[in-house]
């Protein structure tokens, strides 16, 4: 069952990751590798989260790597295009950033004249107050004035914009950082959609570290995906990303790779499944080492034992 919202987020449209990346690699088409990319991109995504959403790109025959730099497919350019518009060099960098992003955290295409507004801060503003406050305006054409103006009438009447005292309202607005600042403001929104997709896609919220709930259903869930697989030259154990990756496909309580990991731990602890350190990082390569790093206490973990 899906957790609710906070009201900070309400009114935004997720993202979901594969469409986030997809926008950015239009704009880098064919000067980064995936992992440049990934840091590029680190104050939106985790790593992991750019692996995932950049072999769903490939699967979808989007992209594909030339002298190991990302690279658009001629379906993946056409696709990009219609979607986003032109990309390129600097100048498609900073509509990537203070336009496209924005526009679809906030439910709009990217190639209306309506996203073409985000540009002057005046106009981002507007529509972030009337997003996360949800207020009863025109999001094509509102500006920050009628916002503010929307806000103090509610206020005047007694009936704040999120039903709740003004108290509340601030910590809803501050939520997304400082207002002025608006570089912060398009990221804030962007990774708070972002955060909304990942929700949507796994179509749960998970528990913590340390959770026991369902545990043993899960290992068993676990357990029979890494039997159906192999890492060479390991022959008794999986990588965990590998398990991970093949567990998404079939079970919709994937989530998140942390929350994965954080899941494996507990039935590692109570022994419902085994998990084993990589004696030998060469014989893994970096990638998969990466995301299947599970760091404790003790120790290291990067595979799920076959049984």
């Amino acid at each position: 069952m899906n957790a609710p919202l906070s009201d900070s987020r309400a009114g935004l449209v997720p993202i979901a990751a594969a469409d986030f990346l997809f926008a950015g690699i239009m704009a880098k088409d064919g000067q980064r590798s995936i992992g440049a990319i990934a840091q590029d991109f680190s104050s939106y995504l985790a790593k992991e989260q750019v692996l995932a959403a950049y072999e769903e790109l490939q699967r979808r025959a989007m992209v594909t790597t030339d002298n190991k730099k990302v690279v658009l497919t001629e379906r993946g350019k056409a696709e990009a295009h219609k979607r986003f518009g032109k990309l390129r060099g600097k100048e498609g960098l900073q509509k990537l950033k203070n336009v496209v992003w924005p526009s679809l955290s906030l439910g709009m295409e990217p190639t209306s004249k309506a996203a073409a507004r985000l540009v002057q801060g005046s106009n981002l503003r507007a529509l972030a107050l009337t997003a996360i406050l949800g207020l009863p305006l025109n999001k094509e054409a509102v500006t920050l004035n009628e916002a503010v103006s929307s806000i103090l009438v509610r206020g005047l009447a007694g009936v704040a914009a999120t039903a709740h005292d003004y108290r509340s309202l601030e910590k809803t607005v501050r939520s997304f950082g400082d207002l002025a600042n608006l570089d912060v403001l398009r990221r804030d929104l962007v990774r708070a959609a972002l955060g909304l997709g990942d929700q949507a896609r796994t179509g749960t919220e998970y528990a913590p570290t340390g959770t026991e709930d369902g545990i043993g259903e899960f290992a068993e869930r676990v357990q029979a995906i890494a039997n159906e697989l192999s890492t060479p030259p390991f022959s008794h154990k999986v990588a965990i990303s590998q398990v991970y990756d093949a567990y998404g496909r079939v079970h919709k309580d994937a989530g998140p790779l942390d929350a994965f990991k954080a899941r494996l731990l507990v039935a590692n602890s109570k022994g419902v499944l085994s998990l084993y350190p990589l004696d030998e990082p060469k014989s893994l390569d970096a990638e998969t080492r990466g995301r299947s790093a599970i760091d404790t206490q003790y120790g290291r973990y990067h595979f799920v034992a076959r049984s």
